[in-house]
């Protein structure tokens, strides 16, 4: 066979790398296809073979659009690669709600919580199928609607939006009016630093059955932290703690920061 022969029959026979989109790729790629953009470069983007986009045009298009617009978890659908809808469509939907529910409230959700208030559900809807909430329906019910463990943050959930937002306008109005530069501008924020908190979670052997830790500390510094718009210049920053004269600053003459004390380690 000659070289030339040889070299094509080689390069026909690679196998191309295996793709498999998410619902959301699949959804983007065929808006993609309807609006005019090349098949080719669409198989140059996704990875895919011209075949198998129109496959997915064709075969998938109805499914694909009704179930990405029932979701309102754009997240989840950038992670899902196939469409599978919960066991009980009307308990599913219960249940999501009532997540959104507690967290537009503030209510702090874990898995064992989510699981008990689905048996819950599943009574007062009269449900006849015999269902478990296991772990196994957990993780299935966060990958479906793309909930994700955060930690929580409480001065968030008690900060006043509304009077942030008139600060803004006010202060839009002030650097406006004074003409002010970036480096006249200066913002200061502080921050508690809890300098001996153990990790919340942690890694365990596979011969643990629970994993054991140690009681919180609460020992704590508060830091106060200034600097310009500009970020030419930032100020040393200002450090509280319990201790008016600590052991461990002793025969120390010279401090990078700024350091005052009172019983709590607070801002006054």
């Amino acid at each position: 066979m000659p070289k030339r022969a040889l070299s094509s029959t080689v390069a026909s026979g690679t196998k191309r790398k295996h793709v498999t989109l998410s619902i959301k790729d699949k959804v983007n790629l065929i808006k993609k296809l309807e609006s005019g953009t090349a098949a080719a470069k669409l198989c140059e983007e996704y990875g895919l073979g011209k075949s198998t986009i129109y496959d997915i045009k064709k075969q998938k298009k109805k499914e694909l659009f009704e179930f990405f617009a029932d979701s309102d978890t754009p997240m989840a659908m950038g992670e899902r690669k196939i469409i599978r809808h919960a066991k009980n469509d009307d308990h599913d939907r219960v249940m999501i709600e009532w997540v959104r529910q507690r967290r537009s409230e503030g209510v702090p959700l874990s898995g064992p919580l989510l699981m008990e208030q689905a048996k819950i559900f599943h009574r007062s809807m009269n449900l006849t199928t015999d269902y478990s909430y296991t772990t196994g329906w957990l993780t299935k019910f966060k990958k479906r609607h793309g909930i994700r463990q955060l930690k929580i943050c409480g001065d968030k959930a008690s900060a006043d939006a509304e009077a942030a937002e008139d600060f803004v306008n006010e202060f839009v109005s002030l650097v406006e009016t004074k003409k002010l530069s970036p480096e006249q501008i200066y913002n200061a924020d502080e921050t508690g630093l809890f300098w001996r908190y153990v990790p919340r979670s942690t890694l365990a052997t596979a011969d643990e059955k629970d994993a054991t830790g140690v009681k919180d500390s609460k020992e704590r510094i508060t830091i106060l932290g200034c600097g310009n718009a500009a970020g030419s210049h930032k100020m040393k920053l200002f450090v509280i703690g319990k201790s008016a004269k600590p052991r461990a600053f002793k025969n120390v003459k010279v401090f990078p920061v700024i350091y005052r004390s009172n019983k709590r380690a607070w801002m006054t």
